[in-house]
């Protein structure tokens, strides 16, 4: 994959995540930004009604959270996007601040759409 003329490798073997997430993942790595990848928050995927966080910035105060949104499984219907706005704002009764970044940005535009996120700058409406 090639964004900002950043040449992003294949996920490795066994990889969890999504293709965006590994692009994420590699991007934070290369720049040395402490982060956690997969974060519970209100009981995470084993409670009903709980989120599993992509990104967790831990430099930050309040911290940062990075979702990637991918069109398809996030933006598709009308529904689904009505439950993108609710998680956000879920996670964010809790404190931090939620970035959200679409696929098509990652794929396209990988270091500016990073650092324009780990500024707090979200590049699209909810």
């Amino acid at each position: 994959v090639n964004a900002d003329d950043a040449v992003v490798p294949a996920p490795p073997k066994g990889w969890p995540g999504s293709d965006l997430e590994w692009m994420a993942y590699w991007w934070l790595t290369k720049e040395r930004i402490p982060f956690e990848y997969q974060t519970a928050f209100q009981g995470g995927k084993q409670t009903v009604g709980g989120q599993v966080a992509d990104f967790l910035i831990l430099d930050r105060a309040p911290p940062l959270i990075l979702g990637i949104q991918g069109e398809y499984w996030h933006y598709r219907t009308g529904e689904q996007r009505a439950l993108q706005i609710l998680n956000k704002m879920k996670l964010q009764a809790e404190g931090p601040t939620v970035i959200y970044i679409k696929g098509e940005d990652l794929r396209n535009y990988l270091d500016s759409t990073m650092r324009a996120a780990l500024s707090g700058r979200q590049l699209f409406a909810d």
